[in-house]
């Protein structure tokens, strides 16, 4: 009692003063001396007031009623905040079970309040040990702050989450953690986009280096292979011109010659199949195809240059009435440019066999060399583009590179398959076609000899035709004047549409031989004023073949449609121009295209 009293005279004094302290602490003096056996001895501090005493205590009662209600209203807004705060929270105890979640923490991860706490915060953790480290930390006095982890939802998905936590403690007791959650799965995505972008910029730069080394090492090559020709053309043409050459020195410089005009002539048309190539213009007109003939064809046209250098060419026909759907010129460009290849890293004394044979429904052609074979390492890039150009090539033996990146596209184009192998260096290697076959008769299928190429002895005469050549380049227009005088036609020629035209006014001509593309008014040009004059009774009708270096398909068609009955791409193939010639005259048939590719 004493106790108590003492506690209650404390506060009143507090409250209200001495005057109703000092009565309130005799009371307590003598509660003390009654607690010890005594007889308290009370003396009259003063009148005292039992009505004020009462008012102290109602004060006393209201004070600790009001400190009640604030205490309830921090708590009350303690809850509010944590239910309500816009980022998640929740607590979980030592042993990780999670005590209790706000509503952001919980349509974060899109669980019900039941499926989230109560339960373990291992089982929400795409990596359960994360959690564990966690709890390590924080029972070991650290806060956590800024951690990034991810967090498994409700529906399955994953989210990129950054937790800060820290312990409640009392008494050094381990209460329960106090853990905020932000989600981060945008900034993650935002972030991997944007060094995904950092990648693609770093790639784009470094494939631009590398295009742009390319394009000097091809320029320098280019120039190397352009110049390498012209040295050995130009050097033979100045001695023959000296009239110092033996008959058989001549001949000899003549075969150099045309050997280095078909080589520049092959390195123009790969240019221009691969500028078609990356343009997507590149097209093939497929019809069926005796792969016997187109084999036969090649393998006999190259047989003199691989005698030249000292290899062996032998053709082996294992499956010989294969026939498929595909374009011939474009099939024969596919195999001439795997025999080349061959030949270019075959030495004198190699061998090179192309073999047909069949593999269920697809016709296999194998080009065979014994060469130089190539490195393992540049086995996988074979068929690029500019391989061969940047030095990494089977022995460093010149060329573009072009060749074997057409012949993919080429075979690509006919549904078919192309595929390089080889043991390594010095084991030769092996380049196999494979194609679908049609299903056709043996009859249909048996090897032809139309449209080849008909040798020297019988080309077709020309005496008595008269030819007008328009040609605006001086040395070409000599040249095929020579041509077709030889063959026995009367040539005349012009430099230019308006002398074309006054020549067709004075005189008759059987057939017009006109370049295409010439300055001002071109062939395209002059076709239109001659046809234009038949429709008007004014002359006979001319047969017309149009002479271009535009070569395309899509060239061969403008020039048909214009009004030309046959169209020649340079460079001139003397014999076929000839035969073209004849038929356009109307003598023995003749293709009416390029033996080349176009």
């Amino acid at each position: 009692a004493g106790a108590i009293l003492g506690l209650v005279a404390i506060l009143l004094a507090i409250l209200f003063g001495r005057r109703i302290a000092e009565p309130i602490g005799a009371l307590v003096a003598g509660a003390r001396a009654l607690g010890r056996g005594e007889t308290p001895r009370l003396q009259a501090a003063g009148p005292v007031e039992v009505a004020e005493v009462a008012r102290a205590m109602e004060a006393a009662g209201q004070e600790r009623r009001r400190a009640e209600a604030a205490l309830r209203r921090s708590e009350e807004e303690l809850a509010d905040f944590f239910e309500n705060a816009a980022i998640g929270l929740h607590w979980a105890g030592p042993d990780g079970v999670i005590l209790r979640a706000n509503r952001a923490e919980l349509e974060l991860l899109g669980y019900a309040r039941e499926e989230y706490v109560g339960h373990h915060i291992r089982e929400f953790h795409e990596d359960p040990q994360v959690m564990d480290d966690i709890l390590a930390r924080l029972a070991r006095g650290e806060t956590v702050q800024g951690f990034e982890t991810r967090l498994r939802c409700q529906d399955g998905s994953i989210k990129h989450v950054q937790i800060d936590a820290n312990v409640l403690w009392e008494d050094g007791r381990f209460v329960h953690t106090r853990s905020f959650t932000r989600d981060v799965t945008e900034w993650k995505r935002v972030e991997q986009e944007r060094r995904d972008l950092l990648e693609r910029e770093q790639a784009a730069r470094a494939e631009a280096e590398s295009a742009n080394r390319a394009k000097d090492e091809f320029l320098a090559t280019l120039s190397h292979e352009l110049r390498t020709p012209l040295t050995a053309m130009l050097g033979w043409v100045r001695l023959m011109g000296s009239d110092r050459l033996s008959a058989e020195q001549t001949s000899r410089g003549l075969a150099t010659v045309e050997r280095n005009i078909r080589l520049l002539a092959q390195l123009i048309e790969d240019l221009l199949d691969v500028s078609r190539i990356v343009a997507g213009k590149l097209i093939v007109e497929k019809y069926p195809v005796g792969l016997v003939s187109v084999l036969q064809e090649v393998v006999d046209s190259m047989r003199r240059d691989a005698e030249a250098q000292g290899v062996r060419l032998e053709l082996t026909l294992d499956s010989p009435w294969e026939v498929v759907f595909g374009d011939p010129v474009r099939l024969q460009q596919i195999v001439s440019n795997l025999v080349s290849n061959a030949l270019k890293f075959t030495p004198a004394g190699g061998r090179i066999d192309v073999t047909l044979s069949r593999r269920g429904d697809r016709a296999r052609v194998e080009v065979r060399d014994t060469g130089q074979g190539i490195d393992p390492a540049l086995l996988p890039h074979i068929f690029d583009r500019f391989r061969q150009a940047d030095g990494s090539g089977r022995g460093g033996k010149g060329g573009l590179g072009l060749g074997l990146a057409i012949v993919r596209h080429l075979v690509l184009l006919h549904a078919g398959t192309v595929t390089a192998a080889s043991e390594g260096k010095g084991r030769g290697a092996i380049f196999t076609v494979e194609l679908p076959v049609m299903a056709v008769s043996r009859a249909a299928a048996e090897p032809s000899d139309q449209g080849r190429r008909q040798p020297a002895a019988s080309r077709p005469p020309l005496d008595g035709a008269t030819v007008l050549v328009v040609e605006d380049h001086a040395d070409s227009r000599e040249l095929i004047r020579t041509i077709l005088t030889s063959a026995g036609a009367e040539v005349r020629v012009a430099g230019s549409v308006d002398e074309a035209l006054g020549i067709l006014g004075a005189a008759e001509v059987d057939v017009l031989l006109s370049d295409l593309g010439m300055p001002g008014a071109d062939g395209f040009d002059l076709i239109r004023h001659v046809r234009a004059a038949e429709r008007g009774g004014r002359r006979r009708r001319i047969a017309a073949v149009a002479l271009t270096a535009y070569a395309s398909r899509e060239d061969r068609r403008r020039a048909l449609e214009a009004g030309f009955e046959a169209h020649i791409p340079k460079p001139i193939d003397p014999e076929h121009l000839v035969r073209v010639v004849a038929w356009a005259r109307g003598g023995p048939a003749a293709p009416v295209t390029s033996s080349g590719a176009s």
